[in-house]
């Protein structure tokens, strides 16, 4: 499956610009992306986020 993922997404690095926590389990994470790539986000799209070293429950 991991195979599978990776043909289907592209990886592009993200830095975090901001993180809130406006309510108790609620977090609003603001990302930055790489401004020499093209962003093209339409509604209704998603998108897969991970981060590194971390371990999935």
């Amino acid at each position: 499956m991991a195979n599978t993922l990776n043909t289907i997404f592209k990886a592009t690095p993200l830095t975090v610009a901001d993180i809130q926590n406006p309510a108790a389990d609620y977090y609003i994470i603001k990302l930055n992306y790489a401004t020499d790539r093209h962003f093209d986000w339409k509604p209704g799209t998603a998108g897969l986020f991970t981060l590194p070293h971390q371990k999935y429950r």
